[in-house]
Parts: C-alpha cells; structure tokens; sequence
C-alpha cells in the first residue's frame, strides 16, 4: 500500500556496510532505510517539503517517488504571472496534511488534535496549490477549468508564518504521457478527468487495434465495471462498443468511430437530444448521424438487426423533418442493394426477352410533392406508419397489399386512370427501373390485383409469365389476348406489378407529364430534379 509523506531529510547512511542506502525522513517523523535503486526520480528534485510517495516493506521504503497530482485551475492571472489551482480527489491524508502543517515553534496542542468538525472540514474543502508562470510547461496559456497536472512542494513563508501548497512542473492533462496517471485518471470517478485521458490514446496511439484495446482496458477497470472482455487480442469493435460507458463516448466524434454501428447511433441521437441544453455542435451531430444512417445494413427490415422504426421512435421530430435525414430514416434503399428473389437469374433473362424497359406508376402531383420530400416512394402502410401526408388514390385497396406499392410495366393503368382522374388537375408518370421485378418480396397479378381479393396474385417468374399468357380473362369474363400488342406490354392493361414497401427516388428514370402549360414548372416545384418528358395527349 502506498505511503504519502512530505520529505524532511534525504542523506546517506553512516553504515558503510549499507553504502548504497540512504536514509529517508518525513515532517511526521518516520525514519526509514531506502537502497537507491528504490529512488524513482532525481535525488535533486527530493528537497525538504517535497509531497512524495513510497511503499513500507520489512521497514524499508520502496519505490520512492514524487507525488503527482492532478487538479483544475481555479484562477489564473497571465499579466501578473500566477493563479491557484485545486486538487481533484478526496483523499483525506493528503487533504490533512493540506490543512494542518503549521511552522512546528508556534504549533499548539489544538493544532496537534484538530477536533472532529474540523476533521470534517477537511474532508469537504478542497486542497488548493499556488501556480506560478515559472513552472508551467508548455506555452498553453492557463485559464479557469483548464485540467493540470503538478507535482506540490510545502514551503513555509517567514513574511506570512504559515505553509504555502506550491505546484511544481506543470503541465495540462491532455497532455500527459505517463501511463501510471493516465491510468488513475481512468479509474477515476471524476469523469471529467475521463475526456483528455481517451483523447490522449486517441491522438498518439497508431493503430485502430491497439486504441481499442487500451481504451477497454482503462474502461473495465472503472469503479464498479467488471472486466468484460479479458483476452483483448480477440475484441471485436462490437464488443468494445458494448463496454463503454455511454458518458465517456459523449465527448469524442473520434472514439465513436470505433463503436459498432448500433452504439454508434444509440450515443449519437443521444447527443442530438441534449444539443440545445449541453451547448454542443448540432451541425456536426446531424451530419455524424446521416453518416450512420447511410451505412445502415441495406436488408429487408425483418433481417436487419438495427430496425429503421426504433430509430426513427428515438429522434425528436424536428429531425425527422430534415429532408435528407428523413430519407435515409425511411429506407429508400436503391434497387441494387435489394436482395435477389430466388429465381432472379430467370426472371431477367425473361425481361430481356421480352424488351421490357421499366415500371410505371401514376400519380397526382399532390402526392409528388410527398414523393420528392421523403426521398421515394411509400406503400399505404409505410404512409400510415409515418404519419406521412398523401392522397390514397385506390381508397378500397381490396387487394389486401397494403404494404406493397401498385405498378405496370412499360405503361399506366388507363381503364383505372379513368375512375380517378377527378382527384387531380395534374397527374405524373413515373417511369421506374425494372430491377424490382427480380427482387424479394415482388409480387405480380395478370389482372386487376383487387380482384376476388388478391386470390390472382402470384411471386416469382410463374407470377411474371402469368402477365404474358396469349389470353386472359378478368373476373368479369373480359378476354385480353396478345394480338397486335408489343413483346413488352402484359396481355391485360390492368395487370399489375407490386413492389414491396417502397421504391427510392434515385431508381426513378425520369417522369411524364402531361403538355398543359404550366405542368412541367409544377413538377420541378415538387421536388423533382431529373428528366422531364412532356408526353402529348398523357392523361387524357
């Protein structure tokens, strides 16, 4: 166990047997032996007043060493050239000696005994230390709050007959090198000891594995954190993430780069919460967050392990109005990064087959508006979810796909067109890359998809070539047959393609609007930024 002492006297035993010890003498009297390789710092720098720390072994001192401290710069006066400094901690030894060495010719029996109040103030009051501008090192200027570390040497003062608490070599605690105080300062309860001593490993360490395992390794040995991941040659960065303390990744954009992505989002919406009220960089918050967001795992929300709504639950609502944010909340994955159906390879040598260019869906230029702000396209069920403003076009949906988006390849539903065409004055189509007709989760009916309640409805390259039989008959006893039609188009103009949950804006080719004048400003007005084809007679 350590000692702490202030030095009376160091000298060389009179014992020439023990010539390579010297004697050690404390203010409190303690006389010990010590063998100079037990010295671990200068013999110049243990003057008498010196704070020091040992260790007693078969009444000898070992491991001889200057105290250091750490504490914060209550004031600093750089024209005058000195300031005050307060020790961080709690120690009440140190804090006594603080308090109670007095000159020994006018020390009285009270002094000797401090009652118990003021043993208690001792506990409570911090120890203070003088700075003066010749022992700071570095050219850092010192100001209130700033973190220091020093060594203390007790100086007793004739022109004011009491002891005066000096620091000695003092240099800010970001700065400190020392592995011993980096790792009390992790240790620490303080935690605002906690954010120089990370950003310390942050800055001089060179490799990512080498910063996470030290890091974890000062994090575990926290009071009351139990040592998580003994072997640190096999951490993961999702089990460091796991171990870390939500208040010591607070401070460091850095330290949150080695998170998994899960933590990494957790502590960042966090941060956003508290932006306002803590005075931190919003801005710089928002856009880490979009990074996140953007490299959440591209999988269906069933297989994703970070769900897109419990996310969504966390952000204050002002964030999730932010257009470029609110995109990435709702999962407009591009179609490339869509996982394949099964039988993917066939349903795209059939598409090639037949020439067939894209999907098309129509819709209002209201709802455009929505499309173009949310970053795509959204099935009823994710507008509801959302509490997103939209137009239901189809009121009925007695397809029973309310999580899937209605389409048509190569053209637009006329005969539907026609029984909704009074909802608005200005109607758009939008071509669609064909790449969702081989994905997961497409479904494709060869006729009205609300017939008999979806019972037409099929998946997979069966359900595509059940759109191109030679004949088709709808539930009313209609026959539709291939005659005259290109290879491209369905038998029936009510066949439909739906595309599960949503379709990303950067998959639209470009969008049809009708010549009327004033159309196409109304489309850029939208939001759209990409092709406009002003197509003759659409909608009519």
């Amino acid at each position: 166990m350590s000692e702490i002492g202030l030095l009376k006297w160091l000298g060389n035993s009179r014992n020439e047997r023990h010539s390579n010890y010297k004697i050690l003498e404390c203010e409190d009297g303690r006389r010990l032996h010590i063998h100079a390789s037990e010295i671990m710092c200068s013999v110049d720098e243990l003057r008498r007043g010196i704070f020091i720390t040992f260790e007693i072994e078969e009444k000898e001192a070992k491991n001889l060493r200057l105290l250091i401290e750490v504490g914060v710069i209550d004031w600093y006066d750089y024209d005058k050239g000195f300031g005050c400094a307060t020790l961080i901690g709690n120690n009440s030894l140190l804090l006594e000696m603080f308090e109670s060495y007095k000159h020994p010719k006018i020390r009285s029996k009270a002094d000797r005994m401090p009652t118990l109040q003021k043993q208690l103030d001792m506990l409570v009051n911090k120890a203070e230390v003088f700075v003066h501008h010749k022992v700071v090192c570095g050219s850092e200027r010192l100001k209130e709050g700033y973190l220091v570390v020093f060594d203390i040497r007790k100086i007793y003062r004739k022109d004011q007959n009491q002891y005066k608490d000096n620091a000695l070599k003092l240099k800010l605690l970001s700065e400190e090198t020392d592995e011993e105080i980096i790792e009390r300062c992790a240790k620490s309860g303080e935690t605002r000891l906690w954010k120089p001593v990370f950003h310390n490993y942050i800055n001089t360490l060179q490799t990512t594995d080498e910063k996470v395992s030290l890091a974890l390794d000062k994090i575990n040995k926290l009071p009351s954190k139990r040592l998580l991941y003994p072997s640190l040659s096999t951490i993961s960065r999702e089990s460091f993430s796991d171990s870390l303390p939500d208040k010591i990744l607070g401070f460091s954009e850095e330290l949150r780069q080695f998170l998994s992505l899960e933590k990494h989002l957790h502590i960042t919406i966090a941060l956003i919460e508290e932006a306002e009220s803590k005075n931190l960089p919003e801005d710089a918050l928002l856009t880490e967050l979009q990074s996140c967001l953007e490299n959440l795992p591209l999988l269906n929300e069933a297989r994703n392990k970070i769900g897109r709504p419990s996310i969504i639950s966390q952000l204050p609502g002002w964030v999730k109005e932010i257009p470029s944010l609110r995109a990435l909340l709702f999962g407009f994955s591009s179609v490339e990064f869509r996982p394949d159906a099964p039988e993917a390879t066939q349903i795209r040598a059939f598409v090639d087959e037949r020439g067939i260019f894209g999907l098309c869906h129509f819709t209002t230029i209201e709802n455009l508006q929505g499309i173009c702000r949310e970053g795509g396209l959204l099935s009823s069920r994710q507008l509801k979810s959302r509490n997103s403003p939209y137009t239901q076009i189809d009121e009925e949906r007695w397809d029973g796909k309310l999580n899937h988006i209605c389409c048509s390849i190569n053209s637009f539903n006329e005969m539907y067109f026609y029984s909704a065409k009074y909802k608005s004055q200005c109607w758009v189509l939008l071509a669609i890359k064909p790449d969702y007709l081989w994905k997961q989760g497409t479904l494709f009916c060869p006729i009205n998809a609300a017939s008999e309640r979806g019972a037409y409805i099929k998946e997979g390259l069966v359900g595509l070539q059940s759109m191109y039989k030679s004949v088709v008959i709808d539930i009313k006893g209609r026959e539709y047959t291939r005659q005259g039609l290109l290879d491209r188009k369905p038998t029936c103009i009510q066949a439909e393609v739906q595309v599960h949950e949503s379709i990303s804006l950067d998959d639209v080719l470009w969008i049809g609007v009708n010549e009327d004048p004033g159309n196409e400003q109304k489309v850029r007005d939208a939001g759209w930024q990409g092709e406009i084809r002003i197509w003759k007679g659409l909608f009519k």
